[in-house]
């Protein structure tokens, strides 16, 4: 089974006001899920959001989580992100296949 990707965000960070703009998303933390079955692990990180005069402005009630994954998305990059899964996708599997494991000592009784 391949390694499936999530991406949640667990908060916002607003300006108040923005010149004539109200709840302004400055800040997001986001976390992105690697799972694979019942094997899951997590990168959590923070990402500042700049205002893009050319775009037009999301009203904060307005917004989706999908639309603001997408704003992560683009602000990190697509280099960071596939870094990101690929560092999952590596940590999932070593869960699922350990390099090294623990064994009981020989010589005490099991």
């Amino acid at each position: 089974m391949a390694v499936a990707f999530t991406w949640k965000i667990e908060r916002l960070e607003c300006y108040p006001q923005v010149g004539d703009l109200e709840n302004v998303v400055g800040k997001v933390h986001w976390r992105l899920f690697g799972h694979d079955g019942e094997v899951q692990e997590s990168i959590y990180g923070t990402c500042d959001i700049d205002l893009d005069a050319q775009a037009a402005f999301v009203p904060f009630e307005a917004l989706t989580e999908a639309t603001i994954v997408a704003w992560v998305q683009a602000t990190l990059g697509a280099e960071a992100v596939d870094r990101h899964e690929a560092s999952l996708a590596q940590a999932v599997d070593a869960r699922l296949n350990p390099p090294i494991v623990p064994r009981p000592l020989p010589w005490s009784a099991a």
